[in-house]
């Protein structure tokens, strides 16, 4: 018995091994990938375009940051409207700002003039889970704007994509809540309910 008991321990605790380093790894990719869309929303909120209210140029600058990062840019007013969203044009009508159910990003750069990352909603323009990742654009001591990327949810797919998962592990990606975004079975399907 003690030698069974001995094998099973050995066993389970290299199992939390391997699940504490693949944890790591995950939280290193989800924290590169956000720390990038940050730096480079930072860049553009520098923009001088901001300032001088040329929004228009803003709209078209927004293309590099789309191509090389996926999603959606958006830059709210301290009054919550929206001042651009990269997906339409500059003049047309938007839908109210979504608020997601739990954390909001641009609340949270509004309060912090840090940056912040929000919890999934639907994107009104786009129809699909998405989430925020806001930047504050500081004039003086002021925030008079905050700059966001959209980024859909299936991102996570490609950035997990090439993450291997035992055969009978999962691997998710929670909220502020606690709440599933995302998760992953070891055949690349979303995995049943059940023990992770």
């Amino acid at each position: 018995l003690w030698l069974g008991y001995e094998h099973f321990e050995d066993r389970r605790v290299d199992g939390d091994g391997r699940a504490t380093r693949l944890a790591e790894r995950m939280a290193h990719d989800v924290d590169h990938d956000l720390q990038s869309r940050i730096n480079a929303l930072h860049l553009l909120a520098r923009s001088a375009f901001v300032d001088e209210d040329r929004w228009r140029e803003l709209h078209e600058a927004t293309a590099g940051f789309r191509e090389g990062f996926g999603g959606e840019v958006i830059v709210v007013d301290a009054g919550g409207r929206w001042r651009l969203h990269s997906r339409v044009p500059v003049d047309s009508d938007l839908p109210p700002l979504p608020k997601p159910a739990g954390r909001s990003a641009i609340d949270a750069v509004f309060a912090t003039a840090r940056p912040a990352v929000g919890d999934p909603f639907v994107g009104p323009v786009a129809g699909e889970p998405m989430v925020a990742i806001g930047v504050p654009v500081r004039r003086g001591s002021e925030v008079p704007y905050a700059f966001a990327n959209l980024m859909p949810v299936r991102r996570l797919d490609t950035l997990f994509g090439d993450v291997p998962l035992p055969a009978d592990w999962s691997a998710a990606v929670l909220d502020s809540r606690g709440r599933v975004i995302w998760r992953r079975g070891a055949d690349g399907r979303a995995p049943p309910a059940g023990p992770d």
